[in-house]
Formats: C-alpha cells, structure tokens, sequence
C-alpha cells in the first residue's frame, strides 16, 4: 500500500507503542521520536522526500 491512507494508521500504531513504553512523553516528543528513527527512502520514489517508519528503531532507540 501507499498514501496517507494506508500511512496513517501505520505511524498511529507506532505512535501508541512509543507511548506504551514510555506514558509521559508529550506528543510532540513521540513525533519528535517517531522521526528520528525514519528510514529516508527518498531516493526510491524519484527524489521525492519520503520517510518509512522504522517501528523497531523507534521502539528500541528511545529514551524513558
């Protein structure tokens, strides 16, 4: 799949595990997380900016 609708929910699912592990970060520190762990695939989709959402990075990589 792709587009937002296929990429929404993705990024929301990602979004509620980072919470899970950590209940008090703010939103825009589980943005901010959610971001920093994205794997740039701009290259594969003709230059255009495009991020993939590393659920595991994101998981792993963050701070409590």
């Amino acid at each position: 799949g792709s587009g937002t609708s296929f990429s929404a929910p993705w990024v929301a699912g990602e979004a509620a595990l980072i919470r899970a592990r950590s209940p008090g970060l703010s939103p825009s520190q589980v943005l901010t997380q959610i971001q920093a762990t994205s794997d740039d695939v701009s290259a594969s989709n003709g230059g255009v900016r495009t991020v993939r959402v590393n659920d595991l990075r994101g998981i792993k990589n963050q701070t409590r």
